[in-house]
C-alpha cells in the first residue's frame, strides 16, 4: 500500500471523527487558548513574583549568596 494513500485515508478518518464530535474540538481549542493566556500572564508578571530564601546553613557561601540576593532587592538610598 502506498504511504500517501495511507496518510490521506487516516487524515480523512480523523476529519470525519472531528466533524462528528464538535464539542471535543471546541473544548480542545478552549484548553489551548486558556493555556496560552496563563503562560503569558505568568511570563509577563514572573519578574515580580515573591521569592523566599530560607537560609539555615551558616556557611560562607550561604552568606555571600544572601548578601548578593539582598543587595538586588533592597532599594538604594538614592532611588527613594
Amino acid at each position: 500500500m502506498n504511504r500517501i494513500r495511507v496518510f490521506r485515508a487516516s487524515a480523512a478518518l480523523e476529519l470525519a471523527h472531528l466533524k462528528r464530535n464538535r464539542a471535543f474540538v471546541a473544548l480542545t481549542a478552549l484548553a489551548a487558548v486558556s493555556f496560552l493566556v496563563m503562560v503569558s500572564l505568568f511570563g509577563l508578571t514572573g519578574a515580580y513574583a515573591p521569592v523566599a530564601l530560607i537560609n539555615q546553613d551558616g556557611g560562607p557561601r550561604r552568606s555571600a549568596l544572601s548578601k548578593r540576593c539582598w543587595a538586588r532587592t533592597t532599594p538604594s538610598p538614592s532611588s527613594t
